[in-house]
């Protein structure tokens, strides 16, 4: 099973509620965004994934963290924080530094985000 955009979808509909709840008691909840996801190596063919799409899934994630940020920094004026889920963890297709397999393209791209210049994912692989 593939969850992609229904996946993120849900992710950020779950984050917005779980942030406003934490909001009225002064929580701060840190959203996280990740290159995908892919298991079934390890847990069994069966399992769901995020396909990477060549870095859009990336690259639409952190559009998606943009809009988030923008909300959490302007309700409490606290500095926005994100999180990258994850930087190694091969097993489950998450990892974003260095492979044969993607190069640099996932480091680029977070790269890309905080400098404020995120470009189409074609750019970058």
């Amino acid at each position: 099973e593939t969850m992609g955009a229904s996946f993120a979808y849900h992710a950020a509909a779950l984050y917005s509620k779980v942030a406003h709840e934490a909001s009225a008691y002064g929580i701060q909840v840190i959203p996280y965004v990740s290159p995908g996801y892919d298991d079934r190596k390890m847990r069994g063919a069966a399992r769901p994934e995020i396909p990477r799409a060549d870095g859009a899934q990336y690259l639409k994630a952190w559009q998606q963290m943009q809009r988030l940020l923008r909300c959490q920094h302007g309700a409490g004026g606290e500095p926005a924080i994100a999180m990258l889920n994850s930087f190694n963890e091969w097993h489950e297709g998450t990892q974003a530094e260095p492979s044969v397999e993607f190069g640099d393209t996932f480091l680029d791209l977070t790269a890309a985000f905080k400098e404020g210049s995120m470009a189409e994912p074609s750019e970058y692989g």
